[in-house]
């Protein structure tokens, strides 16, 4: 047999092998779940799907008039039952690997997140690229049956304003699977999750008719940060606290800093890099952990008159700037070890990555050791650009 007989018979042989996509679904047979709630409610989870009605979405023209989503909602003892329930309700099979909102009922995370983050990273088709948040004062239910603006989705709406609020504003982080269950297993840091609030009437909400009108009275809101024991909910921060965290661990991406230079007047400037760098220390067995935060900014908005052609004005500013961020960083320092207790810094890594053999005693009571831990910070902010006016506005006030 000639070589290029025998190179033809092992392509054809190899062509006979392949199976094709053994896996495709047509997506007329499949549901699109774009966000799932967990809810405890009288003792019984309760499973939310937000499923995508793709005639709808796609249709230029609106569609037949449906909603663009439909929320199923069921009930069991565990959570594997109910989420098995709701092949009663649907008509297709669910598919989660388009997930783009997990959403924790406040209940649920006060009881603890372990047990639904098992169940839920267990399905195979679940990709880790979703965001997961938890409400507060509301049901991960309410929240998923919101009619929003600008986004026919919901749980689009919530994924891409979360995104943009970790870029732009300071105090909102995105969380995904991967990280909170490696938070809650490890030692050393605790998790925190962006918290939803549903602002006005759910009632009215949830009809076609709340996107309607130019002003929105009732609409979803990022508005603070839950901090976690271990997997279970102790308490909140509000934005100024959550700030201060964000700070502390480096993760500011742009912000603003607003600093009043009178009574009715504030100066504003603009956060635009920071880095944080920690670093555990011990003596005589006893931990302590320096800060040092760097930050880069520009002048954003002047409301009292100033000329920063001067160097003084320049300066003053910086350490205005340098002033408020380490006092939102000492609030939040003295709500996280003085009433939750609890190590949301990663301090506890710090120190086990720094000295292994002291941590191996200290782990163990690290919580109580945290509400006393002694944290030095030192801030230093250097303004880079301040436009193209060199003296604020006057007021004709």
């Amino acid at each position: 047999m000639s070589k290029r007989k025998l190179l033809l018979v092992v392509f054809l042989s190899m062509v006979l092998l392949l199976s094709g996509c053994w896996s495709r679904r047509e997506l007329n047979e499949i549901a699109l779940v774009i966000g799932l709630g967990v809810d405890k409610i009288d003792n019984e989870y309760v499973i939310s799907t937000q499923i995508v009605d793709p005639s709808e979405i796609a249709s230029k023209g609106g569609g037949g008039g449906r909603a663009p989503v439909v929320t199923y909602k069921t009930k069991s003892n565990t959570l594997m039952g109910a989420i098995r329930q709701l092949t009663a309700s649907t008509p297709r099979k669910l598919y989660l690997a388009h997930l783009r909102m997990l959403v924790l009922g406040e209940s649920i995370v006060r009881e603890g997140v372990a047990p639904a983050l098992d169940v839920i990273s267990r399905d195979h088709e679940l990709r880790s690229d979703f965001f997961i948040i938890m409400t507060k004062g509301n049901k991960a239910q309410d929240v998923l049956t919101m009619v929003t603006p600008l986004e026919k989705v919901p749980s689009a709406y919530m994924f891409n304003m979360l995104r943009h609020s970790e870029k732009y504003w300071a105090p909102f982080s995105t969380l995904k699977i991967d990280q909170l269950d490696n938070e809650i297993s490890g030692d050393g840091k605790e998790p925190v999750i962006t918290a939803v609030e549903i602002r006005g009437s759910l009632k009215e909400g949830e009809q076609k008719k709340n996107v309607e009108n130019i002003s929105i009275k009732n609409y979803l809101q990022y508005t603070s940060v839950g901090v976690l024991r271990q997997d279970k909910l102790v308490g909140y921060l509000n934005e100024t606290e959550a700030s201060g965290y964000k700070y502390l661990i480096g993760k500011i991406k742009s912000t603003v800093i607003e600093m009043p230079c009178n009574k009715d007047h504030k100066d504003v400037t603009e956060l635009i890099h920071t880095n944080s760098i920690i670093k555990a220390n011990m003596r005589n067995h006893k931990p302590s952990i320096d800060v040092q935060i760097n930050s880069e900014a520009n002048v954003a908005e002047l409301e009292c008159q100033s000329n920063l052609l001067n160097l003084n004005v320049i300066h003053a500013l910086e350490k205005k700037t340098e002033k408020e961020i380490k006092n939102q960083i000492t609030m939040v320092l003295q709500k996280t070890q003085k009433e939750y207790q609890s190590d949301i810094f990663g301090f506890g890594d710090q120190i086990h990555q720094t000295y292994p053999k002291d941590w191996s005693k200290l782990k163990k009571n690290w919580n109580k050791t945290f509400s006393t831990l002694s944290v030095k910070v030192n801030v230093k902010v250097k303004i880079r650009n301040f436009g193209k006016v060199n003296k604020s506005t006057p007021s004709m006030k």
